[in-house]
């Protein structure tokens, strides 16, 4: 009955936000674009039209104004769902902070006091930015107006997806503007992004969410890589109903961070963690699309909230000893010697025999073998 008072389903289709969600010689093209085709194609089918020319800002506002039925690539905050239903998410993408050539690198949010930050009107980290009165927020209409600020000096950064700024540098020529660090605005990079209708509009909501629900994940897997790029292994890990439900309902996975640990984990002098298990367990991340927050706490407290349910998990953990209690331990990811270290001078320990009688010092909580 609806779609039949409803014959045609309006959804935004922004200028310049490549290759998500974009036009060119008057054709709606993108990530974005694409799925939410193939979803009409589904049952139950529904004819769409594209509204054209406005900004973000205006394409939200319209959606809750009953002018625009479907909102995509939008990401769920708090703020929205006052007034939005969202769909279950078809892509997770990345942000990341660009600069000008030649600036210092930014990864904390302490390295934007007294910065300017060029915003698009209507972003979801926009809500993030309103409590930090040490950074300037210069309001911009799009993403191509927020690169451009960047590159002539107005602002000093801004904060976008790596494929929508790699097309729009491409796009408008621009070559003075680089990858600037890893700093998260809010608790958050990797962004799931939905569709949206105005909240009093269940019957839609649930009509978009049937017609997803028919698009396999071989299906999304190759938009996914058309659109975004990726090999086949970044882009379609073969995660259970299960698994992907729980990564769906887990906003973030807290990640236990050892800082003194080198070269496994460590803090360098600048207070970033580094080392060879956080850019794997990083790697792995990035691979399955989560969000992560690091947790830093001594080693000891770090394993009491492990064991308490507290952290989801630790890059770096041994089987040895009591170090497997309570815990599930993945398959290592290497092997490493570990030895006895002694005074210059003294004999050499080649078997527990030779420690009869000595004195080892072991770091509290650590795991090592039982001699």
């Amino acid at each position: 009955m609806y779609l039949a008072r409803n014959n045609i389903i309006t959804l935004q289709s922004q200028g310049d936000w490549a290759p998500i969600n974009y036009y060119e010689d008057g054709e709606p093209k993108g990530l974005s674009i694409e799925f939410a085709e193939d979803a009409d194609e589904k049952k139950p089918a529904w004819n769409h039209g594209f509204v054209y020319g406005k900004s973000w800002n205006d394409y939200v506002e319209m959606v809750k104004h009953d002018q625009l039925d479907v909102l995509l690539n939008v990401v769920r905050t708090p703020e929205r769902t006052n007034t939005l239903l969202f769909s279950e998410p078809y892509a997770t993408l990345n942000y990341q902070v660009y600069t000008r050539k030649g600036t210092p690198p930014i990864n904390s949010l302490a390295d934007l006091q007294g910065k300017i930050i060029a915003v698009p009107k209507g972003v979801y980290y926009s809500e993030n930015l309103d409590s930090l009165d040490t950074i300037r927020i210069l309001s911009v209409s799009s993403s191509t107006d927020a690169l451009r600020a960047v590159a002539d000096g107005r602002a000093d950064a801004f904060y976008e997806l790596a494929p929508v700024v790699d097309w729009l540098m491409k796009k408008h020529g621009i070559e003075n503007v680089q990858y600037g660090g890893d700093a998260k605005i809010g608790e958050r990079t990797a962004l799931q992004v939905r569709m949206a209708v105005n909240k009093k509009n269940k019957l839609l909501a649930s009509i978009l969410d049937k017609g997803m629900s028919m698009i396999g994940d071989g299906e999304l897997a190759y938009l996914q890589r058309r659109w975004l790029g990726g090999s086949e292994t970044e882009s379609t890990i073969p995660l259970t109903q299960v698994e992907r439900e729980y990564l769906r309902d887990k906003e973030n996975i807290l990640v236990a961070a050892h800082t003194e640990f080198p070269p496994f984990e460590y803090q360098n002098e600048k207070g970033q963690l580094r080392g060879i298990s956080i850019d794997i367990f990083r790697l792995i991340a990035k691979r399955l699309g989560i969000s992560t927050v690091e947790v830093i706490r001594p080693w000891p407290d770090l394993k009491k909230m492990l064991r308490n349910g507290k952290l989801d998990v630790s890059p770096e953990h041994d089987v040895h000893g009591a170090g497997a209690g309570g815990f599930f331990i993945h398959q290592a990811v290497r092997l490493v010697l570990c030895g006895p270290l002694t005074r210059e001078g003294t004999n050499q320990v080649n078997s527990s025999k030779d420690l009869k009688g000595k004195t080892v010092a072991v770091e509290k909580d650590f795991s090592f073998p039982t001699f």
